[in-house]
Order: C-alpha cells, then sequence, then structure tokens
C-alpha cells in the first residue's frame, strides 16, 4: 500500500489545473449523486483533487478525504478558484475513525479496483462507518468487461506504460458486499462515449464507431450505488 501512495503522491505532483478538463465520467457520477433522494451531504474518499465534488450542486455540503496533504491543498485552491466551499479531511481510507460525522453519500471513483477483493471488504466496512443510517455509498471504477479498455490496459501494462497501480476487474462486488453487511441497489453503466471522444483522429474514431455498433461495447465506468442491509 506504501508503493500505491507514492505512485499516487507522484501523478498529482505532474498534474497542473490545465490537465483537469472536467470529463464524461464526471458528469455522469455527478448525476447518480445528485439522483439519490434526499443528498445534502457528501464525503468523496481518495478524491485527488475532486472534480466530482467540485461540480455537484452547490446545495449540497461537500467533504474531500485523502492521505496526501499536497492534493488537498491543490483541491482547496481549485475550489476557492471556483467560488466553492468544501471541508478537506487529511485521513488515511483504512482507518476513518478521525472522521466524527457521518454523510449522506459517500463516494469515490477509480479507488478500489487498486486493492484485492479482501482489501477492498475492508474498505467497504470503513466506509460504510461514515454513511448515515440511510445514506447512500456510490462506487464507481473503469469498466473491465469494456472490451477496449481491457485491451488498452492490458496493451499499457505490458509496454510498461501504465502509470497507475494494478487494477483488478470488479464485476458486482456481491462477496464483498455480503461481507460488509452491504447491498447492490443497482448497478449502472456510464460514460458510455468517453473512449470515442478520446480518440483524435477522425477515420480511428469511425472505425471504433462501426466496431462499437456490431460488438456493443460497454460504457468506460461501472457505478455501484449501496446500502445497508
Amino acid at each position: 500500500m506504501e508503493k500505491q501512495k507514492q505512485v499516487w503522491e507522484k501523478f498529482w505532483q505532474e498534474k497542473t489545473y490545465d490537465d483537469l478538463a472536467i470529463k464524461e465520467y464526471h458528469t455522469d457520477l455527478k448525476k447518480i449523486i445528485e439522483d439519490i433522494p434526499q443528498v445534502r451531504t457528501t464525503i468523496e474518499i481518495g478524491s485527488g483533487i475532486g472534480i466530482t465534488s467540485l461540480i455537484l450542486s452547490d446545495k449540497i455540503e461537500c467533504t474531500l478525504l485523502d492521505f496526501d496533504k499536497g492534493i488537498l491543498e491543490k483541491a482547496a485552491q481549485l475550489f476557492a478558484k471556483h467560488g466553492r466551499s468544501a471541508a478537506f479531511v487529511e485521513c488515511d481510507m483504512f482507518d476513518l475513525s478521525a472522521v466524527q460525522r457521518k454523510y449522506d453519500v459517500v463516494f469515490n471513483s477509480g479507488v478500489v479496483e487498486h486493492y484485492n477483493a479482501k482489501e477492498r471488504t475492508v474498505l467497504l466496512k470503513e466506509y460504510a462507518k461514515v454513511m448515515a443510517e440511510n445514506g447512500a455509498m456510490v462506487i464507481s471504477v473503469p469498466n473491465h468487461y469494456c472490451l477496449p479498455y481491457k485491451l488498452g490496459y492490458v496493451a499499457l501494462r505490458c509496454l510498461g506504460r501504465w502509470k497507475f497501480p494494478k487494477e483488478y476487474a470488479i464485476k458486482n462486488l456481491s462477496q464483498e458486499l455480503n461481507e460488509a453487511g452491504l447491498r447492490l441497489e443497482k448497478m449502472t453503466i456510464a460514460a458510455n462515449s468517453l473512449i470515442e471522444n478520446s480518440i483524435q483522429w477522425v477515420g480511428v474514431r469511425l472505425i471504433y464507431l462501426c466496431l462499437k455498433k456490431i460488438f456493443k461495447f460497454q460504457g468506460y465506468l461501472r457505478v455501484f450505488v449501496i446500502r445497508r442491509k
């Protein structure tokens, strides 16, 4: 886990605000969160710069939590630049005992897929500790059942060009949720146009769209809405 922290520290140190364009997966996740009834408070765990929290409705009280003090300082600057307020908590997500309140929605994106099933169970139990009694958990992960994403991931790993920690393919979190005393309310495939919109060459994009129509490629993101049993 210490190695993972070093990877993320290096990743965020190399980022600038110009790199932080709002992507389709941010806006899709925003919609899923805001569609949850009576959401007034959220906490993004393992937030990084916190783009999804930044674009949530200003009626929602947002908290960002990350182990990296430096990235939280960058996030605070970004929120101030956009006239948004938020709370920022420096904390390890494997031990949330320092978080004293509970939230209507606990969420993150691109986090739990870097941990094995046993570690994911620990994380879900920990996240549940800061979730309101009638609250929801929203967990989103890259969809390894999206063939173009899977092929790209494998290729970059083989070429030594993958910048992030290893990812585990996650289908439904059923085992982890059961062991954590939680249940899956719904699963959504999101960011359905992200990959083709990332292709700069028109000809290649057209070929991709034809293949997508034939093979019915899934979207880039799997989003799980989770409740207590």
